[in-house]
């Protein structure tokens, strides 16, 4: 079993906000050595010195490849989750969205033992559309260490 790169991305909390950091502090790197200007969220537009531009683009490189290791390392753990876990049913016990992120919180049953959990998720049209008493596909980790699950139809 494989995850759907697109889907995981337009789901999963961790993969969209890593990968729109680096989308923004590229366009801020890019636009600050074109301009010389760069945004303060106190000041508003700031006109860079020459000598400040060299730390803030080494700011900036730092912020992006930060997202970026951030971004591959989530997707990365995705991928191995998914090809270990086992898949049962389950049913979504409450879902919790405010502007653009949330939860979606639902139980299962794996090896006879009863679980609940909760993932954070990016409030997207698939998102939105999960109900509470909805029955899902869940792919479950391995019983004892961590309990770890997610919401199979949202990254595969």
């Amino acid at each position: 079993m494989v995850i759907r790169y697109r889907k995981t991305v337009l789901n999963d909390f961790g993969a969209f906000v890593s990968i729109v950091l680096v989308g923004v502090v590229l366009v801020m790197a890019v636009v600050s050595l074109a301009t010389g200007y760069t945004v303060s969220k106190t000041r508003g537009l700031v006109r860079v010195k020459e000598a400040d531009q060299v730390v803030l683009q080494v700011v900036l490189a730092v912020m992006m490849l930060a997202g970026f290791v951030g971004h591959v390392a989530r997707v990365a753990w995705l991928e191995r989750f998914v090809t270990k876990a086992a898949e049962c049913q389950g049913v979504v016990t409450g879902l919790s969205l405010y502007r653009d992120r949330g939860h979606v919180q639902y139980s299962y049953e794996v090896d006879g033992e009863r679980r609940s959990a909760k993932n954070a998720v990016h409030a997207s049209a698939q998102v939105r559309a999960l109900a509470e008493g909805q029955a899902v596909r869940v792919l479950a980790g391995a019983k004892g260490g961590k309990q770890r699950s997610l919401i199979k139809d949202l990254y595969v």
